[in-house]
């Protein structure tokens, strides 16, 4: 374990900060390093039938529509797979008979600890109850596996949780 020796909180957004560090690397050389300090996230792959449900969403930072997979923050007081259960439901408006946890990985280490917990979630039945943020703009896509690949070889799919996520569960699980 690296040994800190100074922490300095810059703003604190939604859930996560943005952090300054002194620490000392297993070289022995001290860097000042600032970093998100995320308190994790989770990813879920909606599955019925032979199908995915995707989000085409909009994101205002690209201006534009994208696919993904719904995905939320894990709030102070819940476990990961509360985390994937509440936002399957808040985004799709689908509660899941079955939620697995698949992997774990890592967003983006070179700035952030975040940890994205990546569920599966089957048997699903749709409940009505979409709370979508007032920024969440989203169509529901019910996707084949043939379309999903295709849609990331034609890079039409280009969140990276996502592609990662649905490549992991198709060769991995599925085995498709």
């Amino acid at each position: 374990m690296i040994p800190l020796i100074y922490n300095k909180i810059f703003f604190n957004l939604f859930n996560f900060k943005v952090v300054e560090e002194f620490i000392k690397l297993p070289n022995g050389k001290i860097l000042k390093k600032k970093y998100v300090k995320h308190p994790g996230s989770v990813i879920i792959i909606p599955k019925i039938n032979d199908k995915i449900i995707l989000l085409k969403q909009y994101r205002y930072t690209l201006r534009k529509f994208i696919y993904e997979l719904p995905a939320g923050t894990i709030n102070e007081d819940e476990t990961p797979e509360d985390c994937a259960k509440r936002e399957l439901v808040e985004e799709t408006g689908f509660s899941a008979g079955t939620v697995k946890k698949i992997f774990e990985m890592y967003i983006a280490p070179g700035y952030s600890n975040e940890i994205t917990h990546v569920f599966l979630a089957e048997n699903l039945r749709y409940v009505g109850e979409e709370k979508r943020d007032e920024d969440e703009i989203i169509e529901l896509v019910y996707l084949t596996y043939d379309k999903i690949i295709d849609l990331i070889k034609r890079n039409l799919i280009r969140d990276s949780k996502t592609i990662a996520s649905l490549l992991y569960f198709l060769n991995f699980i599925e085995k498709f």
